[in-house]
C-alpha cells in the first residue's frame, strides 16, 4: 500500500491513470506478438517513476499474462516446447536467479546498451535475410548462448523477451508454436525473477499488492491484442515481430545513451 499511496499523494489521479493506460498498451502488444510487456511497462513507467517502481509494477502482470500465453491452447501442447527447448529454458532460469542479485551493482545505462546493440544488429541481419550459419548448425550452443543472454539481462532489468524472440527468429517455426514456446519460457522466467528479487528484498508484500492491481488492465490489453494477433499469418507475424524488436532495441540503445 505504501507504494500506491506515495503515487496518489505525490502525483495524483493523472499518474495513476497513466500507469493503467501504459499497462493496457503493453498488454495489447503482448497479445499481438507474444512479448514486450515488461519492456514497454518499464520504459513507459520509468519516465515518471523510479526504475525500481517500474520493475515492481510489471512483475505480477507479466507472470499472469505469461501463464495465459503458455496455457491458452491447453495443458498437453505445453509439453512440446518443454521437450524441445529445455536447454534454453534451463540456462535462462539459472541465469535470471543468479544475475538478479547483481542489479544494485551495475548502472542501468550500461545494461541497456549491452542489451540493445546486439539485438539491434541481430534483427537487422534477420530483416535483410543474412543467415548466420552458426545458429543454423549448432542448436544446443545456440540455445545456451541466447538463454544466457536472456537470463543475464532478464535478471538485471526484468526484460528477457527481446533475446528470446531473437532466438526464436533462428528457429523458423509457426506462429502458434512460437507463441506457446515463448509463453513457457517467459512463465518460468517470471517465477525465477520473483524468487530472485524476493531474495534481493526488492519484491516485498507491498510490491506484490501494487503489482497485482495492474493485472486488470494488463489482461484487458492482452484480450484486445489476441483478437488482432489471431488474424496475422506466419509471414506477417514474423515481419511485425522483427519491426517491434528493432524498435525495442533502438529504445534500449537511446536509454543507454541517456536520451
Amino acid at each position: 500500500m505504501e507504494i500506491l499511496n506515495s503515487i496518489n499523494a505525490e502525483q495524483g489521479l493523472y499518474w495513476v491513470m497513466l500507469i493503467f493506460l501504459i499497462t493496457v498498451f503493453a498488454g495489447i502488444i503482448k497479445g499481438i506478438v507474444g512479448f514486450a510487456m515488461p519492456l514497454i511497462m518499464i520504459t513507459g513507467l520509468a519516465t515518471f517513476l523510479p526504475l525500481e517502481f517500474a520493475i515492481i509494477a510489471m512483475i505480477i502482470p507479466t507472470l499472469l499474462t505469461n501463464f495465459q500465453q503458455a496455457f491458452r491452447d491447453g495443458i498437453k501442447p505445453v509439453f512440446i516446447p518443454l521437450k524441445r527447448y529445455w536447454k534454453y529454458l534451463f540456462v535462462t532460469v539459472v541465469a535470471i536467479l543468479i544475475c538478479s542479485q547483481l542489479m544494485p551493482l551495475l548502472k542501468n545505462e550500461t545494461l541497456f546498451l549491452l542489451m540493445g546493440i546486439p539485438i539491434f544488429c541481430f534483427t537487422l541481419l534477420q530483416i535483410f535475410r543474412i543467415k548466420l550459419n552458426f545458429f543454423n548448425q549448432n542448436q544446443s550452443l545456440t540455445e545456451i548462448f541466447f538463454g544466457f543472454f536472456a537470463g543475464f539481462f532478464g535478471g538485471l532489468t526484468g526484460t528477457w523477451g527481446p533475446p528470446t524472440v531473437s532466438f526464436f527468429l533462428t528457429q523458423q517455426i509457426d506462429r502458434k508454436l512460437q507463441l506457446r514456446s515463448q509463453g513457457i519460457i517467459y512463465l518460468f522466467g517470471s517465477i525465477a525473477f520473483i524468487v530472485g528479487h524476493i531474495h534481493s528484498n526488492i519484491f516485498t508484500l507491498d510490491a506484490f499488492f501494487f503489482s497485482s492491481i495492474l493485472c486488470i488492465p494488463a489482461m484487458f490489453g492482452v484480450f484486445i491484442g489476441n483478437k488482432f494477433g489471431s488474424k496475422l499469418n506466419n509471414k506477417t507475424f514474423q515481419t511485425v515481430t522483427q519491426l517491434l524488436l528493432l524498435l525495442a532495441s533502438l529504445n534500449l540503445i537511446t536509454r543507454g545513451l541517456g536520451f
